[in-house]
Formats: structure tokens, sequence, C-alpha cells
């Protein structure tokens, strides 16, 4: 009987913890998703599930997505998301900053721009006045691509909010996924 409160109340305990806010968010997509839709869910799963609220008056930079096995290297598929998770905040209203027009940071041909050397001391140095950035990456599986967004305080590195979306790996997302090596973003 003790054993059996004492379990009951673990799992409730698992439960109330993965429903605080701040608490990583998750979904699955049709084999027919669209990246602007899932740019979309990404945005509203950051913004709700923030540990420190954002407001439309937010400054909030987005980085290119970057493969997870070499955070030096994006694709079309980086680039795409980190485009359409850009346009899902400036149509919600957000103040969002465009990376390439700041001074220290490089643009390379075929990679992007970007933060995510994950250096956050070097995107501050940029006197970017930033209420929080959106950075992320891609692995692919074989019949999957997983998508981790996060939503960082720029000062501190401290995740407000994750969000994870798994798509089926089609040949659409295959063939934007396919990285160049001359598309390294720190070479």
């Amino acid at each position: 009987m003790i054993a059996m409160i004492r379990i009951k109340a673990l799992v409730l305990s698992v439960v109330l913890l993965a429903t605080l806010p701040g608490c990583g968010t998750h979904s699955m997509w049709p084999e027919t998703a669209d990246l602007r839709l899932v740019g979309r869910e990404m945005v509203a799963a950051l913004m709700n599930s923030s540990r420190v609220p954002m407001d439309h008056r937010s400054t909030i930079v987005t980085t290119t997505f970057v493969s997870i096995d070499d955070l030096k290297l994006s694709s079309t598929l980086g680039r795409a998301l980190s485009g359409h998770v850009t346009t899902a905040l400036n149509e919600d209203g957000y103040r969002v900053v465009v990376l390439n027009l700041t001074q220290s940071l490089q643009m390379r041909e075929h990679a992007g721009e970007l933060a995510l050397s994950r250096n956050v001391k070097e995107l501050l140095d940029t006197k970017l006045a930033a209420d929080a950035l959106i950075v992320g990456t891609y692995y692919l599986a074989k019949n999957h691509v997983y998508i981790t967004g996060r939503l960082i305080q720029p000062t501190t590195g401290e995740i407000l909010a994750s969000h994870e979306v798994r798509l089926p790996l089609n040949s659409d997302i295959a063939k934007l996924a396919q990285t160049n090596r001359p598309g390294s973003m720190l070479q």
C-alpha cells in the first residue's frame, strides 16, 4: 500500500514538472509538413512556454539553425527554418534583429548569419540590446528529422524555453538538409 502511494506520488510529480512553464515542448508532424507552419509553431511554443514573459516590445535575435553534428555547418534546411521563425516573430509583432546588418558577425556563402558558435559573449560584443535569442539545431535519423529550437537569455545563456519537432524525412527535407563543406560558417 505504501509502495503504491509512493509510485502515485512520483508519477504525479513527473506530470506536474512536465507542465511547469519553461519546460520543453515537442510535436510530431505528418508526411506533408509545411516548414512555414513548423516555424510558426516553434515561435508560439517558445513564446508561450518561456520562463521570462516576452511581450511585443521584446527584441528577439534569430540565428541560423545548424547541424547538431557540427555547429559550424548549416544547410538550406537550417537557413529556411531560421527564415520561417523570423517571419513568424515579425508577423506576431515582435521586434526582430537581422544579424547580417551588425558589424562583427560574419556572413558565409551557403551558411547564413550565425551566433551559433554558442559563444554568447561574442554576440553581446556586437552591442545588440536583445531580450532573447532563438537558436536551433537539427539532425537526421533514418525516417525523421529532429529539430530543436531554444529561446536563450543572452546575458546569462539561460534556456528560457525549448521546443522539439519531429518531421518525417521525406525527399524534400532530405534535399534541404544536405550540407556543403564550403558552407562551413567558421572556416
